[in-house]
């Protein structure tokens, strides 16, 4: 996953949760904070799986 860190991500929790979200570590071991532009961040979460974005095509 550390392709997908400092990045805005498509990914899912191990408690089968998906987001998009910008991808930062976590404060424990193997866990990562989950950041979004709009609402307070996810702190230290288990990922399954990270994808970064790589593109966006807005209206």
């Amino acid at each position: 996953m550390q392709e997908a860190l400092n990045r805005d991500c498509v990914l899912k929790t191990t408690e089968n949760e998906g987001y998009i979200k910008k991808l930062v570590h976590g404060s424990r071991a193997n866990t990562y904070t989950l950041v979004s532009y709009n609402a307070a961040p996810i702190e230290n979460q288990t990922l399954l799986w990270a994808a970064p974005i790589v593109w966006v095509k807005r209206a």
